[in-house]
Formats: structure tokens, sequence, C-alpha cells
């Protein structure tokens, strides 16, 4: 039936039965249809996760697939199997749900947000290539070994992009088994390029790697990551890459990474742009209570780091989803499921905006100063921006859904 719907994929069928296939966490209950007089006419996929938010591991339940015949739309059939999904996550435990859309205002309605922007940065292969044998011959850049991935590189290339990816919100876990299956996947799709998968090593150890697809005129990174004070490899990692664009006389080089990332800035340095907007990736908070609790400590950590900890605090945040308290003390923060009298801090939002401010895609005062949020009394916001700093979410095109 999505193949029927979605008709770029007519030529791909195998992509539905792949997306499943190559899915280690996959259920058949995960699918939720609507069935007509025998005929199955609408369908929900959810997709299991567990997804950073800081350096706290969420539930989150991904929403794919949503799909309906031609003949049977516009009877609200989505609509009813989207809330009923919401339903499934609630009773199981996930406490926030995030999709990939097109049509935003149709998702916007039932409580999801936009909460990531897409990063791209691009530029000539030649012209890069040229900067960077500038660039190295200027500094003295600890030389690193580059080869092509190997199979028996797995645990190390997980173990890499697990140190790199530990506080960055929106990235989500990845455990041995599900790296076999979706690189398997990602492979036999065509996703990625097995020649432009590259690691970096530094006394026979994988200290970073690069993935990317190269096609017939553009070469796309889709993924860099390294271990702490290695990041000098990427030098040597583009420059692999580049080589091999030349090679195939591909003329321009794609990023898709985040702002702050460190190939981002040497990418930009060599002279490439770099554009931003935003995405179609939108997150719900599925259970609020469930996910204050479940970032708890992430959130004390943030408390400590702005040195405001040092005496007891109550905040309360009110959603048109619910009300909760946080009670704030040296030690823990003591998530209740009321607004406790006398408050010292109150923040009232719609539950879009939450979903904002808890991956770091707006900050508080922003989203007072539109109107969007309200604090009071106002010497309060100086707790709730310590709860919710701006920050780089990212979510990398491997784990799409």
């Amino acid at each position: 039936m999505n193949a029927e719907v979605f008709s770029e994929y007519q030529q791909r069928r195998k992509y539905f039965r792949l997306a499943i296939s190559y899915d280690p966490y996959h259920r058949p209950e995960f699918n939720r249809i609507a069935i007509v007089d025998g005929k199955i006419v609408s369908n929900v996929r959810i997709v299991h996760r567990r997804m950073r938010i800081g350096s706290s591991l969420v539930l989150m339940g991904g929403i794919a697939d949503v799909s309906t015949l031609v003949p049977y739309r516009r009877r609200g059939l989505a609509t009813a199997l989207l809330k009923d999904a919401l339903n499934y996550m609630r009773e199981h435990g996930y406490v926030v749900s995030l999709l990939f859309t097109g049509i935003a205002p149709f998702y916007r309605r039932l409580g999801w947000e936009i909460v990531l922007h897409n990063i791209s940065i691009s530029g000539d292969v030649l012209s890069l290539a040229k900067r960077l044998e500038d660039f190295m011959n200027s500094r003295n850049i600890p030389k690193y070994e580059i080869r092509k991935f190997e199979e028996n590189d797995l645990e190390s290339v997980a173990r890499v992009y697990d140190e790199d990816n530990r506080s960055r919100t929106c990235t989500i876990e990845r455990t041995l088994e599900y790296w076999r299956l979706r690189l398997k996947g990602s492979f036999e799709l065509g996703f990625e390029t097995p020649e432009g998968f590259l690691v970096a090593l530094r006394d026979d150890s994988v200290v970073a790697y690069i993935r990317s697809k190269l096609d017939e005129h553009t070469c796309s990174i889709l993924e860099a990551c390294s271990l702490r004070g290695f990041e000098g490899a990427y030098v040597y990692l583009l420059r692999r890459l580049l080589k091999l664009c030349v090679e195939r006389r591909i003329g321009s080089i794609r990023a898709l990474l985040p702002e702050d990332h460190p190939m981002t800035w040497l990418l930009i340095e060599l002279g490439a742009h770099l554009s931003k907007s935003r995405s179609g990736a939108m997150l719900k908070v599925v259970d609020q209570v469930s996910l204050f609790r479940a970032l708890a400590d992430e959130l004390l950590a943030r408390i400590r780091k702005s040195g405001i900890a040092s005496q007891k605090k109550t905040l309360a945040i009110e959603t048109d989803i619910g009300v909760c308290s946080l009670r704030i003390s040296e030690s823990e923060i003591e998530v209740l499921e009321e607004k406790t009298p006398s408050p010292d801090g109150v923040l009232k939002a719609d539950q879009r905006v939450l979903a904002q401010l808890i991956t770091g895609f707006r900050d508080v005062r922003t989203a007072v100063g539109y109107g969007d949020a309200i604090v009071h009394p106002h010497e309060a916001i100086k707790l709730f921006d310590a709860l919710f700093p701006p920050g780089n979410p990212y979510f990398w095109s491997f784990d799409s859904f």
C-alpha cells in the first residue's frame, strides 16, 4: 500500500520491506492500520528508538509511513491512526515522538513542532582540494592513517560514534545489532557508498570516521565522528575523500553535518558555503511528567553548571497537556505530577514550545520575547535559562525512518 501511495517509490517497493527487515526493534503491532470493507486503506508505523536529550537517553516513538489510499482520504483516517499511535506510546512508556514531514501544519495541530535545522555545507571539489593542501602545509597537524572501512572495524566505529554523540540532543542510541542491520540496508539500498566509508587510525586504533555517498556529480558527506582530542583526523579524512572525488571526476561536495561540528568549521575555513533552514523534523512531548523524570539527572547537571543550585527551588511547568513541578535541591530534582503551592517560578507555554525548549532549538528568553511563553516572576527566567539552554540538536541521516 505504501508503495502505491508514495509514487516516488514505485520502482523501489523493497524500501518499505527493508525499512522493517533492517530494523532490529520492529514488531508487527507497530503498524497501526485502518481497514475498510476488509481492505487496508491507511497506515502509520511506530519506530522504537532511544534518543538523547543532552546526556540522557529517553524512549522515543518515531512516526513513519503515514499513508492513506486516495479514495479514502479526507475521512480522518490518518489523524485517527496518529492518535491511536500516541495512545500506544503512552501505554508503553514512550515520552517523546519524532517524525519527518513536508506538511508541518498537518502534524502541528496534533502537537508536533519543528525542532531541527537543515544544515548543508557545499563547495567545489577542486577548489577545496587545493585550499586543503595549502591549509595542511601551513599547520603542523599530526598524521593519521586513512583507509576504507572494514567489517571488523564496526565495534571501534560504534565506540567513536557513542563518544562523539554522548551529549548531542536528538542523536539515536545504536547497539551493535542496530549498526550491523542498518549498515547492511544502507549499502544495499544505495543510501551510502562503501568506498566513501573511511576510517582514521592512530596507533592501529580507529579514532575517527567519515561516511559518504558518491554520485555522478556530487559527493555527500552523511556522517563524521571522532574521539575527543582526535579532531585533526578530519583533515586527513577529507583529503582522502576529495582525492576520491577527483579520481571519479565528481565536481561538487555537500556535507550534512551539525553547525558546530569541527568538519563544518574546516569546510567553511576552506571556502565552502553553509546554508541553514528549518527542517521537517518535528517533535511532540508524549508524556510530560515521565519526560522530566527521565531528564532529572541531565537537568540537575545543567543547574549545577549554571552555579545557581546552592538553594532549594521549586519550578512549575504548565502546558496544554499537563502540569508538573520540579523540586530542585543540590543532590536531586524531584518531579511532581502537580503544581506545588507558591513555586519560585512558573513557565507557561504550549506543548509545541516546550518541545523546542527541551531540544535547545529555542531558548526561553526568545520564546518569552515573542510571546510564545510566559515566565512568572520575571526573575525566574534565569532558572529556566539554566534548565533549557540553547543547543545544536542533530539527527544523523543514517537513523532516518
